[in-house]
């Protein structure tokens, strides 16, 4: 039994049921996320794909050693590293966007107030909503990718 495998699925598999609750891209979300009665924002997304992906890390650099039988693969780390950087980049454009409107909002009062896309499929969105949904998606597949991945060779 490999265990970092089964453990690498289990992270997959606990970003996935997050997003299947939550998923702001079907046109749902906004700043109420709630996983059953528990309340979050999108620094959790920010702190768990950060976290994962420097384990990924640390967990591949022994690999590199000669002397260490089995093999680096960064696959994960890539997938996780890319899906926090999308995150952060939100935050981070977002955080601009304010600023560059006057109204100073620093990158985890963005995180942790994201704006509503309505359920109306006919109103007018704004630009905010809608780069979040991106960058969850993006995160979402990066993820999707990372379980299909780590399954295949668990079998």
């Amino acid at each position: 039994m490999d265990i970092p495998l089964l453990i690498a699925l289990l992270r997959d598999f606990i970003v996935l049921v997050f997003l299947f609750f939550e998923t702001s891209f079907t046109g749902s979300a906004g700043t109420s996320y709630k996983f059953f009665t528990l309340s979050y924002g999108a620094a959790v997304y920010f702190f768990y794909f950060l976290v994962n992906f420097i384990i990924s890390l640390c967990y591949n650099i022994p690999a590199l050693h000669p002397n260490v039988s089995r093999r680096a693969d960064f696959t994960s780390f890539w997938y996780y590293f890319f899906a926090w950087l999308a995150i952060y980049q939100y935050g981070r454009q977002t955080a601009i966007d304010y600023k560059e409107l006057g109204d100073y909002r620093d990158i985890w009062w963005v995180f942790n107030n994201i704006q509503t896309m309505g359920n109306n499929p006919t109103g007018t969105v704004a630009a905010e909503p809608i780069h979040w949904a991106m960058a969850e998606l993006f995160a979402y597949v990066l993820v999707v990718q990372d379980f299909v991945y780590n399954f295949r060779k668990l079998i």
